[in-house]
Formats: structure tokens, C-alpha cells, sequence
């Protein structure tokens, strides 16, 4: 389902190492080992104009390839409670989740592609934005008799992801040394299933799954975004050299 996205971001890599010429002794640290190889002045900007390219492509890809929307994992919990001696099962459900707005990842600052202390080594590294971001997820919530259904609808108008990548190409082993959204506050929130006639009980319970919601909505779009970035630069390791 990716593998566009991920033959767009390979042949970005590629073209780069490829096209940037460094002579030795840039290549060479004291020790013989390689350092920073493509990151100042004219080479930086070849650098960033070339992932200014493959974004662009990148993003005709997932919007070809249906990729946004992006389904989200569902997940369900079981619990039971006591109340006045007696005792009622549970449950959470979280699902129908989905992401919309992958298709406008950008590059947002300098990108970096430095050749590593050790041989064969290459590290990748960059901070990528993603626009109008919409996250919406379902709730179902059951105890005894009683149940309530909910829909979340998150809104971001902005997320900044930076990433740092270690690849071994002679492995093609790719090392994901960090991957995270810098901040993660949305700007509004739209709730479907709450009437004017719901009870503080149930505003208690919508409050609750809010705070479960939040750390997980964050999880499950890192993952995604992240997720990317590591199939794609290791997809690219093989054509690198």
C-alpha cells in the first residue's frame, strides 16, 4: 500500500548521495573515519530541493493510493465494578478511528544526509509539518445496563515531526534514533453523542475517554508517520552506494 511513498523517498536518497559531490578529505575525519559530508552552503540547498521534490511527490502518491483518510487501530477493554454489593461487568471500546491530512507533508526546515563515524554509515535527519490534520475516533462504553456511544473528532491546524534516522548500508539496517511530534495541542474538538439532557455522569465519562483519548491519538499518529519514515529509508538503503 506504501510502496509508492516509499520508491518516491528511496529514489530521493539515492539521487542525493549521488548528485552531492564531496571530495575526500570532507568525507575524512583526523581519524579516518567519515563525518559530515553534504550540509553547508550549496550542497544544503540541493539538499532540501531535492526532498522539496520528493514530497511533493509523496503526497500525489498517498492521495493516489488512498492513503487519506488512513484507517487507525481499534483497540477494547473489560472491567468490572462494585457498587452497593453488587457486581456489573464492562466495557471500552475505541474504534471507526481515522486520520485525515497526511497528504500535506512538507518540509518545514533544513534537511540533513551526513555521512556517520563509521564506514558505511549515513544518518538522516529532518523536521517534516503536516497541515489541517483531523483525527476522529469512536467510543462505546457498557456497564450492566447502561451505555453510552461517543464520537471525537480532534482538529490540528499545525504538527511539526522531527526524525532522525542511523542506516548501515551495508546491512541495510536501519536505526530510528528518534521520531516525535513536538507539540501536540489541538485546536478544537468536536463531540457527537452528548445531548443538552446527558447527566454530570456522563460529562464525567466524556472527560475521561478525552484524557484516554489524547496520549492515544498521539501514539497512533507517530506511529503512522513514523512508521513511514523507517520503511522508507530502509527501503533505500540497498540503492544508497
Amino acid at each position: 500500500m506504501k510502496t509508492s511513498v516509499l520508491k518516491a523517498v528511496a529514489a530521493l536518497v539515492a539521487l542525493t548521495v549521488m548528485t552531492c559531490p564531496v571530495d575526500a578529505k570532507s568525507r575524512t575525519g583526523a581519524a579516518g573515519h567519515r563525518d559530515v559530508a553534504v550540509n553547508d552552503g550549496d550542497l544544503r540547498i540541493a539538499v532540501n530541493t531535492k526532498f522539496d521534490h520528493i514530497f511533493a511527490d509523496m503526497r500525489q502518491d498517498i492521495a493516489n493510493s488512498g492513503l487519506d483518510p488512513l484507517p487507525l487501530a481499534s483497540d477494547e477493554d473489560f472491567f468490572t465494578v462494585t457498587l452497593f454489593n453488587q457486581s456489573m461487568n464492562g466495557s471500552v471500546w475505541v474504534g471507526d478511528g481515522s486520520v485525515r491530512g497526511l497528504g500535506t507533508i512538507h518540509r518545514t526546515g533544513n534537511m540533513s544526509l551526513d555521512y556517520g563515524l563509521l564506514d558505511n554509515e549515513l544518518i538522516v535527519a529532518g523536521e517534516v509539518g503536516l497541515t489541517g490534520l483531523e483525527v476522529t475516533y469512536s467510543t462505546r462504553t457498557e456497564v450492566g445496563l447502561m451505555g453510552s456511544h461517543f464520537t471525537f473528532i480532534f482538529g490540528f491546524p499545525y504538527l511539526s515531526v522531527n526524525f532522525k534516522t542511523d542506516v548501515f548500508i551495508s546491512q541495510a539496517n536501519l536505526t530510528l534514533e528518534y521520531c516525535f511530534i513536538e507539540d501536540f495541542s489541538y485546536s478544537h474538538l468536536d463531540l457527537k453523542g452528548v445531548g443538552p439532557a446527558d447527566t454530570p455522569v456522563y460529562m464525567l465519562l466524556v472527560n475521561m475517554l478525552l484524557q484516554l483519548l489524547n496520549d492515544g491519538v498521539q501514539a497512533a499518529v507517530e506511529t503512522e508517520v513514523c512508521d513511514l519514515i523507517h520503511q522508507a529509508v530502509t527501503g533505500s538503503a540497498s540503492v544508497l552506494f
